[in-house]
């Protein structure tokens, strides 16, 4: 009677008697196989299987493709724009700094060049000045720089300016510059840089009669081309009562003394008025001005430009380099390179 049962209810009911009475399940008759209970039970199986593989074999695909994400993409369009504007900056700098540092050979050998062509001129004798003298100060600059000349005239002192201060020796003080009288030979009044006083030798009532020397005189001077203000030097006081000037601003002092633009640099002297002074600060002691010792002090750092100039451009050429190889790493490189670098 059960064995009925199970055949007139079915297969459901058949698959709950077979968990509570397996032994009575041994009993069913051998139905055809699309009706047997145990085909149902595995369609039911593969009817539900089916439905849950595919949300699981898209999970997995979205998780393949975040651990896909994970590696390094090739850089967009953008990037690599941006990337050879960058390179394309950077291979300017050796060019420039290469440029720069073959100019600074150039300036280098100029340079030499013409402190040669001074000392030259300092072997040579006297030159005595003409009445009057050009002011260009390129022709000056080129072709006299350095050329021992002659002046004679007579100093005024009450016309005088001071320039500083300046240093000597730890010691404060002021350059001396003198306008030149030369009108009894028909010259022109030159303004002369007669050396260096203290500044306690500032008032011509303290210093030595024989630093104010008085009548016609013959001094030695130097050419020199006309100091340039710099960018950050004070103006000139512009009232010719002031005589305490910031730098060496000789167009000014010429136009207030009806001097022409001249510069000379009186050579040191260390006889003056048939005295001889024995030692620079015997002469500083009495305020007679130390004039400039006869040699070239003309500035010579081409040759340090030149090995900073190179040197950058070495520096950045191999840096460039370095990036342009890292640049074309291939994609296969990438990845490996990022493996080792974030996975364990």
């Amino acid at each position: 009677m059960q064995v009925l049962r199970v055949a007139r209810f079915g297969a459901s009911r058949v698959g709950q008697l077979s968990t509570k009475a397996p032994a009575f399940t041994r009993l069913t008759p051998r139905y055809p196989r699309q009706f047997s209970t145990r085909s149902a039970v595995l369609n039911n199986k593969n009817m539900f299987n089916t439905n849950t593989e595919q949300p699981k074999q898209e999970k997995n695909q979205s998780g393949a493709n975040e651990l896909e994400s994970d590696e390094p993409e090739p850089q967009s369009q953008k990037k690599n724009r941006k990337r050879f504007v960058f390179l394309g900056l950077c291979a300017l700098m050796p060019i420039i700094s290469g440029y720069l540092g073959t100019w600074q050979v150039r300036r280098l050998q100029w340079k030499v060049d013409k402190i040669a062509d001074c000392e030259n001129r300092l072997l040579q004798d006297p030159l005595p000045l003409p009445n009057h003298i050009t002011e260009d100060q390129d022709v000056l600059e080129k072709e006299f720089e350095y050329r021992k000349v002659v002046v004679t005239g007579t100093l005024l002192h009450d016309e005088e300016f001071l320039v500083g201060p300046r240093m000597k020796d730890s010691v404060e003080g002021y350059f001396l510059v003198t306008p030149l009288d030369r009108s009894k030979t028909g010259g022109s009044k030159l303004l002369i840089k007669r050396g260096w006083i203290s500044k306690d030798m500032a008032d011509q009532k303290k210093r030595d009669p024989l630093a104010l020397p008085k009548g016609e005189v013959s001094l030695v001077c130097l050419l020199r081309p006309v100091p340039k203000k710099n960018t950050f030097t004070p103006d000139s006081p512009t009232s010719p009562d002031v005589r305490i000037y910031n730098f060496m601003d000789i167009p000014t002092m010429a136009k207030f003394t009806d001097s022409q633009n001249v510069y000379l640099e009186e050579e040191l002297n260390m006889r003056i008025g048939g005295h001889e002074w024995v030692t620079e600060s015997h002469m500083m002691k009495h305020g007679v001005p130390i004039g400039k010792l006869p040699k070239v002090d003309l500035r010579n750092t081409h040759l340090q430009y030149i090995a900073t100039w190179y040197g950058v451009c070495l520096f950045t050429t191999v840096m460039l380099v370095i990036m342009w190889r890292k640049g074309r790493m291939s994609t296969l490189d990438k990845k490996v390179a990022y493996s080792r670098k974030y996975v364990t």
